[in-house]
């Protein structure tokens, strides 16, 4: 390992020939065992509690390594309780996928609608993004550093069900 101020660098054995042959899904696998194995040695070697990288790593194992959640964990509602709006994230290997999943006011799923992917690369942006009604069918979703946008009006959802 090396040590530059506050970051620390530990080489790893990584046999790229090998990772290449495998099915996405055990491509997956392979990454978490990699981070999961290099932090308990970090833990080890700095006396740090390894409960919570044990526990992180069951999880992704219970949930069968699956990386999709609802952005904020939140329902964005239209300015008059009209409609819900779910953002759902999807992280695969290459990109990450967004779905917008609209709700009647009652809660019931309406439409599920694919709405963007971004590569990987800069798919950890999503956590910084706000979402927001700015009208009663028009949903805006933006970066709040590199200004980008997506807008969608709730009609062409709706039309397209």
């Amino acid at each position: 390992r090396m040590i530059y101020g506050n970051i620390i660098e530990y080489e790893i054995q990584f046999y790229f020939e090998e990772y290449i042959k495998l099915s996405n899904f055990d491509r997956r696998v392979r990454i978490i065992d990699i981070i999961h194995q290099q932090l308990i040695i970090f833990a080890d070697d700095y006396n740090l509690d390894k409960t919570p990288v044990e526990e992180t790593y069951k999880k992704c194992q219970e949930l069968k390594y699956d990386n999709t959640w609802i952005h904020r964990n939140k329902k964005y509602p239209s300015p008059k309780k009209e409609f819900k709006v779910h953002l759902e994230c999807i992280w695969d290997e290459t990109h990450l996928h967004v779905f917008i999943l609209l709700f009647d006011k009652k809660g019931l799923l309406i439409v599920t609608h694919k709405w963007f992917d971004v590569v990987s690369r800069v798919g950890y942006a999503i956590y910084s993004y706000k979402g927001s009604f700015i009208d009663d069918y028009t949903f805006d979703f933006r970066d709040p550093y590199r200004y980008e946008k997506w807008k969608i009006d709730i009609r062409d959802l709706l039309e397209s069900k």
